[in-house]
């Protein structure tokens, strides 16, 4: 409860005489309205291309061979358990 009783000095302390002037409103207004400008980083660019060209390639490398494969052999070979002697008895 110390720290709360100390509010006001504290406060006085940090902002040091700082007056709300209508300049002051009017500079925060302004820089409130401006419209932002987005910043995209490099790296951020990097991984994101670095990753498509991933995709690409995998999808380039799969598809083809997906496509092209016959159906020939079974996917899950079967093998009946024991003896297929038993199996009838």
């Amino acid at each position: 409860m110390k720290r709360l009783e100390e509010l006001p000095q504290i406060t006085e302390e940090v902002l040091g005489g700082l007056q709300a002037t209508p300049g002051m409103k009017a500079r925060i207004l302004d820089a409130a309205a401006a419209p932002k400008k987005k910043t995209y980083s490099t790296a951020g660019r990097v991984a994101a291309a670095a990753c498509a060209l991933v995709l690409c390639a995998g999808v380039a490398l799969t598809v083809p061979s997906a496509l092209s494969k016959k159906e020939t052999e079974p996917i899950i070979n079967t093998v009946s358990a024991g003896d297929s002697d038993s199996a009838l008895r």
